[in-house]
């Protein structure tokens, strides 16, 4: 019994861990799609600046437009970027709660297995008590029996010698009679 509760108390002592294990794969996974987006958001830079060079040199016909120009693919450009760091944002949230659900669901699995386990432990210590105490009982009937069979075979001792007695007392009186 305390065997499977040292069992216990180690698979308990490894929730911590493992959720610790969980919270930086998790990071991890953030970390990467954060790459990623700084990665695709450095490509769309990069294409823009071209698409703005190219464009600045096929238009270079006033400075008003020129400004114009770059000021349209600036603002583009921040959209993009917002709204890329938007939907970043938004799958980290998503990713938190799906991880909170996964963490509260791992728990409550954890202790149900944990009273299921209690439960079993004690139905097994309750089944033994019992087996242990039949065998007492049939112990004490077997100890009972032997001291009354002893009683019994004095008593029947007894009983003949008074009668072989008898049987001599009177096979002598009738001889003298």
């Amino acid at each position: 019994m305390d065997h499977d509760r040292g069992l216990i108390r180690r698979g308990l002592d490894q929730v911590p861990a493992k959720i610790a294990q969980a919270v930086l794969e998790l990071r991890c996974l953030q970390e990467e799609k954060f790459n990623s987006i700084e990665i695709q958001l450095t490509a769309h830079a990069r294409a823009n600046d071209i698409q703005l060079a190219a464009h600045t040199k096929a238009n270079d016909t006033t400075e008003a437009n020129s400004r114009d120009a770059i000021e349209k693919a600036f603002l583009a450009s921040e959209k993009a970027v917002q709204a890329a760091l938007a939907a970043a944002e938004k799958a980290v949230s998503e990713q938190n709660k799906s991880f909170v659900a996964a963490t509260t669901k791992s728990e409550s699995s954890t202790s149900k297995q944990l009273d299921a386990i209690d439960a079993m432990i004690s139905a097994t210590v309750a089944a033994l008590n019992d087996k242990i105490d039949d065998i007492k009982g049939r112990l004490t009937t077997i100890e009972g029996s032997g001291k009354g069979s002893k009683d019994l075979m004095a008593i029947i001792f007894t009983i003949a010698g008074i009668l072989v007695a008898a049987i001599a007392a009177f096979i002598a009186f009738s001889k003298a009679g």
